[in-house]
């Protein structure tokens, strides 16, 4: 079973985000999970809900 997730970065400053989005966005790539981004967002998906959350985590932790 996957299962799957949408994580979205709300703009917090005036400037662009794109530097945090990209942050994000590597941070994903440590992990066994397939990401695709939109202009929404990004969605996650992972075969189990532990490494999807380890992945979001990690993700958020890199533009924090």
């Amino acid at each position: 079973m996957s299962v799957i997730a949408l994580l979205s970065v709300a703009p917090v400053i005036e400037d662009s985000m794109a530097s945090e989005v990209a942050a994000a966005v590597d941070a994903l790539e440590d992990f066994d999970v397939s990401y695709e981004t939109n202009p929404m967002g990004t969605v996650i998906e992972a075969d189990d809900i532990d490494t999807l959350l380890e992945a979001v985590a990690a993700a958020h932790k890199a533009v924090d």
